[in-house]
């Protein structure tokens, strides 16, 4: 269960496009790349095992619950910077969305941006249960075509002379990027944490983080094996995924992945709108405040939707370069530094 929340999470904003891939692996070159995703693996792994026994022990399985307890008044600082990734997430599929759709049917940006917050809006009011399904079903989805995409490819067949014949490369680079990237995604952890409470044992729950964190790990593992032939041309390619069904000319696929980008685009935006909300009436109920009404609410929706839809206008290139980026060095600062600090005392201290 939590491997497939996970994959869920991470899969809107991490994968969807090949963007973030391409920038944090592939352009290290294939075998650089194999360096940031063995790092995004061990990172992954790491910290989400450490933050299950943490949760387990001292049975906080509720994000808020647990972030106090591990950083304490300081929770307030990783909800700004996680309600700022939850915005740029939204502007990058929107980025990318608005950019294959013009690419493939021609339509002006302005009118897809348009539609897709007209679809945010109106999906946000199905209700909790009907958004959880239908992003699990779409990760299986998604997942099913970046198997058939890693194929399609024929990565398959060349895949060790590729490795062979690629140039020399920077390891300290390929390390730093690959621990951005597990940086920046390590923040979508303490959604996990519900997940622990029918862990049976702390002992399971670290080899359940370790599972989860591979599991986060494996379309990573596919995009760039896929994407690896075409360094170094693939860097500045915009929409990789979409880039190289087009170069292999596979127009039936392109419309798919249109229709699956653009699903995960409204999905992934819908379920992070959720969490901001739910938030926000978290902290007002612990403050003995009411919760936010119907206005309020959609008040707030129009604000991130706005607010990303400008954001998407920068570009997703600069976006996941840039915005990804401050970002990871902000999580590490306020949530993997104290994660592996004052979270490995406490459990240790625990366990005496």
């Amino acid at each position: 269960m939590p491997a497939a929340i996970f994959q869920s999470v991470i899969i809107g904003g991490g994968y969807a496009t090949g963007r973030e891939i391409v920038e944090f692996v592939t352009r290290n070159n294939p075998k650089g790349g194999l360096i940031s995703l063995a790092v995004i693996s061990l990172t992954f792994s790491l910290l989400i095992s450490i933050s299950f026994v943490f949760a387990k022990m001292f049975s906080k399985f509720e994000y808020r619950g647990f972030l106090n307890t591990l950083l304490g008044r300081f929770w307030i600082a990783y909800e700004i910077c996680f309600i700022l990734l939850l915005i740029i997430i939204i502007a990058v599929v929107c980025s990318a969305a608005s950019q294959t759709i013009f690419n493939t049917f021609g339509i002006s940006s302005i009118y897809t941006l348009t539609l897709t917050a007209i679809l945010i809006v109106s999906f946000s009011f199905l209700g909790n249960d009907f958004v959880e399904k239908s992003l699990s079903c779409w990760t299986i989805v998604i997942l099913m075509s970046a198997l058939a995409f890693f194929f399609a490819t024929g990565s398959h067949n060349n895949f060790f002379e590729r490795l062979a014949t690629a140039p020399e490369f920077d390891s300290i680079s390929s390390i730093k990027t690959g621990f951005m990237f597990a940086l920046y995604n390590s923040a979508l952890i303490p959604v996990l944490i519900y997940s622990v409470k029918y862990v049976p044992n702390t002992k399971i729950a670290a080899l359940s983080g370790i599972f989860t964190g591979m599991m986060g790990a494996a379309p990573a593992f596919l995009l760039h094996f896929s994407l690896m032939g075409d360094f170094p041309t693939i860097i500045d390619i915009k929409v990789p995924v979409f880039w190289k069904l087009n170069q292999l000319s596979l127009v039936s696929a392109q419309y798919i992945y249109v229709v699956a980008l653009f699903g995960t685009l409204i999905l992934t935006a819908v379920g992070i709108l959720r969490g901001v909300s739910e938030r926000v009436n978290g902290w007002l109920i612990q403050k003995s405040h009411r919760p936010l009404s119907k206005k309020y609410e959609c008040l707030l929706t129009g604000a991130i939707i706005f607010s990303s839809l400008a954001l998407s206008q920068v570009g997703i290139i600069t976006l996941v370069s840039k915005g990804y980026s401050l970002l990871g060095w902000a999580f590490f600062c306020i949530f993997t530094i104290p994660l592996l600090s004052v979270g490995i005392y406490k459990i240790f201290k625990n366990q005496k």
